[in-house]
């Protein structure tokens, strides 16, 4: 996957979470490729990916696939964490 980021945590308050969006695929040895596209926001994903087989199955999905949407929770967060992560700022 080839992943861009579209947005970084806000700086100082972390108010603003850090953003990206993947562009790439998967490829099951001798059975499927699959071309995805994925958004991250903070420890969340959600992506799309279209599964194509490639395998002897081909014959019987006359190389149709099949669409997918997958959530995705990452723990811990993918994103370093900045100075607004654990900030401890007094406003006064």
């Amino acid at each position: 996957m080839i992943r861009y980021r579209l947005a970084e945590e806000s700086k100082y308050t972390g108010m603003m979470k850090e953003m990206a969006i993947s562009f790439g695929g998967y490829y099951r040895f001798g059975d499927a490729f699959s071309p995805s596209v994925e958004f991250e926001y903070s420890s969340f994903a959600i992506g799309f990916a279209y599964d194509m087989n490639v395998s002897g199955l081909t014959a019987a999905t006359n190389g149709n696939g099949g669409p997918e949407i997958y959530l995705k929770f990452v723990n811990p967060n993918p994103f370093k964490s900045g100075r607004g992560t654990k900030s401890s700022a007094r406003f006064r």
